[in-house]
C-alpha cells in the first residue's frame, strides 16, 4: 500500500480543516432500538480504500515511492492518500455530496446519520468512517441504495449485521436488538494473560479513594493501555464499569501499583461477565432519566461526579460518568450540576429521536435522589449559599416551565444512575443492575 508522509505537510500550505466526525454512539444504539420496534431491515456495509476517493483542494507533490523512481520526477496529487493529514476530511466531504445527491438528508444533530424517505418508505444510514449501517423498512430499499451509492464507491456487502466497530449485536427472539463486547474482552483477556482468572464482582474496591500508595509505576505504559481499552468498553456497552474506569483513568499520567491493580480488577469483573448484554429496546415509546451525583468523592480535590442514565424505547441509550469542573460546595449544589447535565441530555435526545420519526411524550421525566435539589427547583427562593448557581438555575427552570422536564423524586436504591458515581459493592451493583432491566418494562406495563 501506498502511504503519504504526511508528517512532513505543514499546516496553512499543504492543509487546513483536518476534522472528519464519526456517529455518535447513542445514534448506533438508537438506530438498533428502532429497528427491533418496528422491524427494520439491518444491513452493513464497508467502502474498499476509502480514503483515496477524497479530491483534494491543495496543490500537493509527493516524491516517487523507492523503486519507481523516473527521472527524478515527484507526483502530483489529484486524490488524497492515506496518511494524508486531510484524508478523512476529503472522504467525508465526498461522501457527503454523494448521499445527498442520491436524496438521503443529513441530521442536524448528528452529521454522519442520514435518512432517506421515499413515501412511506425510510432508510437511515449511520456512518463511522468507512463503515456503514443501513437500517430501512425494506431490503429491497437497501439494495437499491446500495447500488446507488456503488456507483460513486467500492462498496462492500457485509450482510446482516453481527459485529460493528468492536461491538457484538445480538438480534433476539422477539426481534429486539442487545450488544455486548464479549469478543472484544476475551481479547483483552488473551492481551493481558487473563483467561483463567478467578471471578470477580465488583469493578472497583469501594474504599479505593481511602487507599494511600507512593509506589509509583517506572512508567505508565501498560496502565495507560488498559485504561484506554476499557474506556472502550465503558463508552460503548457496559455503563457498570463507567464510574470505575474514570475515576482511575485520572490517574494515567503517574500511575502507582495500586491504580494497576485496579485497573486488572475491573478487567477481571468484566471477563466474569462478559456474557451481560444490553436490551436496546421494550415496548414503550418514552424517554426516561435518572440523575444522581457523588459529593466530594474525590480525595485528591474533593471535586464531585456527576451520572446520569437514559432510557429511550425502554433501552438504556446514553449515559455519562464524568467528574464535575466546578466546586461543589454541598451536596445539593452537585446533584444540581448533574441534574442540569442530565437536562441538557435530553433536550438533544429530543432533537435526535424526532429525526428518527420517534414522537416522545412531553414533559421527559427526570428522576433525582435528592429532596433539597427538588425542593429547590420547584421553589424560587435562593439563598446565599446557592445565588452562585444562577444560569444552571434559571436553565432548569426555564425547560421545567416550558414541560420539556419533569423532574421527581426517587430513592437512592432505585436510583440507577447510582452505578455510575463511585464503587459500589457487590450486592448494590446487582440490586441495581435488577433495576436496569426490569424497570422500564414495569413503567412500559
Amino acid at each position: 500500500r501506498l502511504v503519504a508522509q504526511g508528517f512532513t505537510q505543514v499546516w496553512g500550505e499543504d492543509y487546513n480543516e483536518v476534522y472528519a466526525p464519526v456517529t455518535r454512539s447513542s445514534s448506533f444504539r438508537i438506530l438498533l432500538s428502532q429497528a427491533g420496534i418496528n422491524k427494520y431491515f439491518i444491513r452493513q456495509f464497508d467502502v474498499t480504500t476509502a480514503f483515496l476517493n477524497g479530491s483534494l483542494k491543495e496543490e500537493i507533490f509527493m516524491e516517487q515511492p523507492p523503486g519507481f523512481s523516473v527521472d527524478g520526477r515527484v507526483c502530483k496529487l489529484n486524490k488524497s492518500l492515506y496518511g494524508l493529514k486531510q484524508a478523512a476530511k476529503e472522504w467525508y466531504d465526498k461522501l457527503n455530496k454523494v448521499l445527498l445527491s442520491i436524496g438521503f438528508k443529513r441530521s442536524d444533530e448528528d452529521p454522519c446519520m442520514y435518512k432517506y424517505q421515499a413515501d412511506q418508505n425510510l432508510c437511515y444510514v449511520i456512518v463511522h468512517v468507512d463503515d456503514f449501517l443501513f437500517g430501512a423498512t425494506s431490503d429491497e430499499l437497501i439494495e437499491m441504495l446500495a447500488k446507488k451509492i456503488g456507483q460513486f464507491f467500492e462498496l462492500k456487502d457485509c450482510g446482516e449485521v453481527k459485529h460493528f466497530l468492536g461491538i457484538d449485536i445480538y438480534k433476539e427472539h422477539d426481534g429486539v436488538y442487545a450488544i455486548n463486547q464479549e469478543t472484544y474482552i476475551n481479547q483483552i483477556a488473551r492481551e493481558l494473560q487473563l483467561e483463567n482468572v478467578k471471578p470477580h464482582y465488583y469493578p472497583l474496591d469501594p474504599g479505593y479513594h481511602q487507599i494511600d500508595d507512593d509506589n509509583y509505576l517506572e512508567n505508565n505504559h501498560q496502565y495507560r493501555k488498559i485504561i484506554g481499552m476499557l474506556i472502550y468498553v465503558s463508552t460503548n456497552s457496559r455503563p457498570d464499569i463507567a464510574a470505575s474506569v474514570g475515576i482511575l483513568s485520572q490517574r494515567v499520567s503517574k500511575p502507582r501499583k495500586i491504580d494497576l491493580t485496579e485497573s486488572l480488577r475491573v478487567v477481571k469483573y468484566l471477563i466474569t461477565s462478559k456474557q451481560l448484554k444490553l436490551r436496546l429496546s421494550n415496548c414503550c415509546q418514552e424517554i426516561t432519566a435518572y440523575t444522581d451525583a457523588d459529593y466530594a468523592g474525590d480525595r485528591t480535590d474533593y471535586k464531585s461526579r456527576s451520572g446520569f442514565t437514559c432510557f429511550v424505547n425502554g433501552g438504556l441509550i446514553e449515559w455519562m460518568s464524568r467528574k464535575q469542573t466546578a466546586f461543589a460546595s454541598s451536596s445539593t449544589e452537585a446533584e444540581y450540576y448533574a441534574l442540569c447535565e442530565t437536562a441538557k441530555e435530553v433536550v438533544y435526545l429530543k432533537k435526535i429521536l424526532a429525526e428518527f420519526d420517534i414522537k416522545t411524550a412531553s414533559p421527559v421525566n427526570i428522576f433525582c435522589d435528592n429532596q433539597s435539589t427538588l425542593a429547590m427547583l420547584h421553589g424560587e427562593k435562593f439563598s446565599r449559599t446557592t445565588k452562585h448557581m444562577a444560569v444552571k438555575f434559571h436553565y432548569l427552570k426555564d425547560i421545567l416551565e416550558r414541560q420539556i422536564i419533569n423532574v421527581s423524586y426517587v430513592p437512592t436504591t432505585k436510583n440507577i444512575s447510582d452505578l455510575l458515581t463511585k464503587p459500589l459493592p457487590r450486592h448494590s451493583i446487582e440490586k441495581l443492575s435488577l433495576i436496569h432491566i426490569s424497570e422500564p418494562t414495569r413503567q412500559a406495563e
